[in-house]
């Protein structure tokens, strides 16, 4: 399954203002190892984690926006809770919309990105990832599968409802 969610997610490039369809997670595919909602504090044998529930934001310069296109930003805290490296990076974070297309997170315009970092075991890290969204799209969860060093990957799905 993480080759499948790998393989899908790499070529991620959706949401281009050009128009170019979004890759798409069949039924099936997607299959977390930990599902949850958002606005929770989740829970995962190597850390925890929480994801806000996602706001509109505006790109960081005018410029870089496009009337086709919105960014939904999410805010997250990632807290290592055992000796294993657990990464905090906004490439391994994917947003998956209401018709299952998949985006990978673009730069800016919420508020203090999320920096890629490696926290130590007690340490938080904290930031936004966003993501830019043809307009129509509904943001319905958000994927994050950090590569973990010394242990098994593992896969959260966050539902981004109320």
């Amino acid at each position: 399954m993480a080759r499948l969610l790998a393989l899908c997610c790499c070529a991620c490039r959706s949401a281009s203002p050009s128009g170019e369809a979004a890759p798409r997670i069949e039924p099936g595919q997607l299959e977390p190892t930990i599902k949850a909602r958002a606005d929770a504090t989740i829970r995962t044998p190597h850390y925890q984690i929480r994801a806000s529930l996602p706001e509109e934001c505006s790109p960081p310069r005018p410029a870089l926006g496009s009337a086709a296109t919105r960014r939904m930003g999410i805010e997250l805290s990632i807290e290592p809770t055992s000796n294993v490296q657990v990464p905090a990076d906004p490439y391994y974070a994917r947003l998956v919309d209401a018709e299952r297309n998949v985006y990978e997170a673009t730069l800016g315009g919420c508020g203090p990105a999320l920096a890629p970092a490696l926290p130590a075991r007690g340490q938080t890290a904290r930031g936004w990832i966003v993501f830019e969204l043809p307009g129509a799209a509904r943001a319905t969860t958000l994927l994050y599968a950090p590569e973990l060093v010394g242990a098994s990957k593992t896969e959260l799905a966050i539902e981004l409802q109320r």
